[in-house]
């Protein structure tokens, strides 16, 4: 029992959600489908399209034809599509009072195949209407398809009515399913009412429950099918919302003010339900930046920790008395800047030194240390230049290949080059350290 329905003197709320054929109101639009539907079905065309807006009134209509044509026409109807062909096919066979055997596809084929042609001897019309079918999977649209093979010479044995939004017209548009498009026979389409329709479509929902038209005002009316742009679960719903108002403000009638605070509410929820789904968004936007500058974090301060294994400048052999050598100095790599003086000695009555060796220019003598021969060398040695025996270098500190020889040259390449930052650095710093030159394989 409606809470307000004895407050304005009405049997029943006029203004449910509930697809009840007792309330359907035929505009223009509604009538043409519902001839077309009813032609389809009757003339066993085949496939027939039902497609609106949300909140159009399809399923009214739909249960409203069924209702008329219960005689003529079985019919199975399935509402939830998010499912397999085998369960719908299953849900169909239920809905004509069939049991579906137990098996694979082709069971439930076969059984479905006796039962048209079993009705198709009395005389009947078996009708399979599938609600919501813009959410069908395009492997449910085939299989659709090739059950409409089900037929005679001359006619039909199962009729399919698809049943839908405006997303339906778009699925079947697809190439893929262009086979099936090409079957639909008869095509029905309801649109919104207009705003003089909206004012006889809330006229009618009153005088179905004993309401005079009065009881909205005019501007009530006005602003609700304003509002609700000819869609009539939109105008159930702010009719019940201003009726609602009306009766907790203790009155007999719903001026514009019980309308326009309907609207309100409405608007309010929707506002709502926006502004959550955009703090939704937000939140997801924000998370996702926070794991980009945390995986750029990381890896900027792993690549910073990386070694430094840019070339240095090696050191030039000085020739040194062979009589007094001095001990050899270990220099690191990474700290030299400039060749180390060697260290004094006293003077000692040895043979001029000759001309000094030139500094080497091959990357592989730049990069070997400098060592001093032994002490125990021949007199005849002693004129000769110091011959320089290459040390084994740690793996770890051996110079590049691909880098420059200079800190100069390199600072210059960083500045020039962006792929010598950090993150892009590490990668070629990993390929010199395994395959460096000098190092094993």
């Amino acid at each position: 029992m409606n809470v307000y329905a004895s407050h304005f003197g009405l049997s029943t709320g006029p203004f449910g959600l509930t697809p009840d054929p007792a309330f359907l109101y035929l505009s223009p639009g509604h009538r043409e489908a519902l001839a077309a539907v009813q032609c389809g079905l009757l003339e066993r065309r085949g496939f027939v399209t039902l497609v609106g807006e949300v909140g159009t009134g399809k399923t009214t209509l739909l249960y409203s034809l069924l209702s008329e044509l219960d005689k003529q026409i079985d019919v199975a109807f399935v509402g939830f599509t998010a499912q397999t062909f085998e369960d719908l096919l299953a849900a169909a066979l239920t809905d004509l009072g069939v049991t579906p055997p137990v098996g694979s596809r082709f069971e439930l084929l076969r059984a479905l195949n006796r039962h048209l042609l079993l009705r198709f001897a009395e005389g009947r019309t078996v009708a399979l209407v599938i609600d919501e079918a813009q959410n069908l999977s395009d492997e449910a649209f085939e299989e659709l398809r090739l059950l409409s093979n089900f037929e005679t010479y001359s006619q039909k044995l199962l009729q399919t009515v698809l049943v839908g939004q405006t997303e339906l017209d778009e699925r079947l548009r697809r190439p893929h399913l262009r086979q099936l498009r090409q079957r639909v026979s008869v095509r029905a389409t309801i649109a919104p009412l207009s705003s003089a329709e909206t004012q006889r479509y809330i006229t009618h929902r009153l005088a179905q429950v004993g309401g005079s038209a009065d009881l909205l005002s005019r501007g009530a009316r006005r602003l609700i099918g304003r509002r609700a742009g000819g869609i009539p679960r939109q105008i159930n719903i702010l009719c019940h919302s201003a009726l609602l108002f009306a009766y907790a403000a203790g009155l007999r009638n719903v001026p514009a003010s019980m309308a326009r605070r309907a609207i309100d509410a409405m608007d309010a929820h929707a506002r709502s339900r926006r502004r959550i789904g955009m703090l939704e968004i937000a939140a997801g936007s924000v998370a996702a930046a926070a794991a980009l500058v945390a995986v750029a974090g990381g890896a900027m301060r792993f690549g910073a920790r990386a070694p430094d294994h840019t070339a240095v400048p090696s050191v030039a052999t000085s020739p040194v008395p062979a009589a007094v050598p001095p001990p050899p100095v270990a220099v690191p790599p990474a700290a030299v800047t400039a060749p180390r003086a060697p260290a004094a000695v006293p003077p000692a009555p040895v043979a001029p030194p000759p001309a000094a060796v030139p500094r080497p220019t091959s990357a592989d003598e730049a990069a070997a240390p400098t060592s001093l021969p032994d002490a125990g060398v021949r007199p005849a040695d002693a004129a000769a230049p110091a011959r320089s025996k290459p040390r084994v270098t740690p793996r770890f500190q051996r110079p590049m290949r691909m880098v420059r020889t200079t800190r100069r040259d390199t600072d210059e390449r960083r500045s020039t080059r962006t792929e010598d930052s950090p993150i892009f650095r590490f990668p070629q710093e990993v390929f010199a350290f395994l395959f460096g030159q000098g190092g094993r394989r």
